[in-house]
C-alpha cells in the first residue's frame, strides 16, 4: 500500500511538472525601442509622449506612454531628476510617427500605470507600477508588477529622441520580485 502511494504521488507531481508551461514561474521581459512622439502636446491621455515597439517574449508589439505629468513644468526640468506618472500600453502592432485616435486604451492588449524618475546627469530613466488590464496572449499578465529602466538618447538640439530599454512584469501569482520590493 505504501508503495502505491508513493508512485501515485509521483506521478501526480510529474503531471503538474508537465502542466505548467516552461518560463511561467519567471518574469516576463522585454526590450523596448521608443522614440519621442512629434505629435506629443503635452502632459494627458490626449496624444503619446514616447511610441515604438516591444518585443515581449518573442513577440513585437507597440508601446506607448501617455505622460501625466507631476504638478511641476514638464518643459524644462531643473535640478539632477526629473519624476514622472504615466500610461503606458501595449498593442498588436508597432505605432509609427504620429499615430492619431489608433493609440487608444479601449484597443490596448495590456496597460497600467507607472511612476518613476529620469537622472539627468546621465540620462538614465527607470519606473515602477502594476498591469491594470490585459487580454489576448498576454491576458496573463493582468495583475502584475511592472518594473521599466533604460537611457534617454537626446538629439543635437537637447530633445528628448530616443529611449531604448528593458521592461518587466512579475507575473501577478509570483509577487513582487526584489527589485519591486524596494522601490
Amino acid at each position: 500500500m505504501r508503495r502505491t502511494t508513493i508512485v501515485v504521488a509521483v506521478v501526480l507531481a510529474a503531471a503538474l511538472l508537465v502542466a505548467v508551461p516552461a518560463g511561467a514561474d519567471e518574469p516576463a521581459a522585454g526590450t523596448m525601442d521608443l522614440s519621442w512622439s512629434p505629435c506629443f502636446a503635452g502632459p494627458g491621455m490626449a496624444t503619446p509622449d514616447w511610441i515604438g515597439s516591444i518585443t515581449l517574449e518573442g513577440d513585437t508589439y507597440g508601446m506607448a506612454f501617455f505622460n501625466l505629468g507631476n504638478g511641476k513644468a514638464f518643459d524644462h526640468p531643473t535640478g539632477s531628476a526629473m519624476f514622472f506618472t504615466e500610461v503606458y500600453a501595449l498593442y498588436p502592432e508597432p505605432i509609427e510617427d504620429c499615430p492619431g485616435t489608433a493609440v487608444d486604451l479601449a484597443n490596448a492588449l495590456l496597460w497600467g500605470y507607472d511612476s518613476g524618475m529620469l537622472s539627468l546627469p546621465n540620462s538614465k530613466y527607470h519606473m515602477s507600477g502594476w498591469v491594470e488590464e490585459a487580454s489576448g496572449p498576454l491576458a496573463g499578465l493582468a495583475g502584475g508588477s511592472v518594473y521599466m529602466s533604460g537611457i534617454i538618447v537626446w538629439d543635437e538640439s537637447g530633445n528628448p529622441a530616443f529611449a531604448p530599454g528593458q521592461l518587466r512584469i512579475t507575473r501577478p501569482d509570483l509577487g513582487a520580485s526584489p527589485e519591486h520590493q524596494a522601490l
